[in-house]
């Protein structure tokens, strides 16, 4: 059984940290910009990806759960690995990631994980 905390974190990284990332037009406009309503930076969503992602509980065991096919699961642990290694040598600031081909690679892939992930309902909490 998913606990409430891996229910709100599984829900926040697909519909709000990875339609983010998934985002550049987003990015350039609240990242390098600063035009609002939102209010975000590339630092807080890695802070969040990372965050949310460690906080789901057992995703690996229990993807199922989480209304998750193998492939899904298998999508969303690939963008996990390409975002952990993006950290290995990322830019210093947010106008070159946003220049980065390298970003650019992991906004295509991110879009796709969105776009498969987002077809299924939002995950509902149990009683």
């Amino acid at each position: 059984m998913i606990n409430k905390k891996s229910h709100f974190f599984y829900n926040s990284i697909i519909h709000d940290v990875i339609k983010e990332i998934s985002d550049i037009n987003f990015q350039k406009r609240i990242w390098i910009r600063g035009e609002g309503p939102e209010c975000s930076s590339f630092g807080e969503v890695v802070n969040n990806f990372f965050d949310y992602y460690e906080a789901l509980d057992n995703i690996h065991l229990n993807y199922k759960e989480y209304n998750l096919t193998k492939q899904q699961y298998l999508k969303l642990d690939a963008l996990y690995k390409k975002f952990d290694e993006y950290f290995d040598i990322s830019p210093e600031n947010e106008d070159e990631v946003i220049q980065d081909p390298r970003w650019h690679e992991i906004v295509a892939f991110a879009k796709d994980v969105y776009a498969d992930l987002s077809k299924n309902p939002k995950l509902d909490m149990q009683d």
